[in-house]
């Protein structure tokens, strides 16, 4: 593969494959910028990051340019949603950690928590399925199989370089 589309593909999966590469913390150096140099930067990354993904859904998908946008738009906003939802499911986590740290013999405190990780699992399915339902009005079968193929190969790539 050449070094363009083996960067197109690391680009794609970073937002679309493993959005928790993006709620990671920032380097050392970074946290010492000012927010605006920071903001500038981030945002500068952020669209040769988008033109990257237009390119790899236009030359490996074979969407045109209106329908890589849409995808795009999508998965941004499912990005979005699910943010959120991760943060709840953190949150809870982290209220069951202590339950179990605490040695905490409240039973209700800990089928609470419980049900809220299941809850916002849940939840996190129903945000992907209603993306993927939305593919299904966008895209021909062809182009969604070839979309959740190059999705795979790069997910797979992520993984193994971890």
């Amino acid at each position: 593969m050449t070094r363009p589309l083996r960067l197109l593909a690391v680009a794609f999966a970073i937002t679309v494959a493993t959005p928790t590469l993006l709620a990671q913390t920032a380097p050392e150096a970074a946290r010492d910028e000012p927010p605006q140099k920071r903001v500038r930067r981030n945002a500068k990354g952020q669209r040769r990051l988008a033109a990257v993904k237009m390119r790899v859904l236009e030359e490996r998908v074979g969407l045109t340019h209106e329908e890589a946008t849409e995808v795009l738009q999508l998965f941004v906003d499912g990005d979005e949603d699910r943010r959120e939802l991760r943060r709840r499911l953190r949150k809870a986590n982290q209220t069951l950690k202590q339950l179990i740290a605490d040695d905490d013999g409240d039973d209700a405190a800990y089928a609470s928590a419980l049900e809220e990780i299941k809850q916002v699992r849940t939840d996190i399915l129903a945000s992907r399925e209603k993306q993927l339902a939305a593919l299904e009005k966008m895209l021909t079968p062809r182009k969604r199989a070839r979309l959740l193929a190059v999705m795979h190969k790069v997910q797979r790539r992520m993984n193994q370089k971890r």
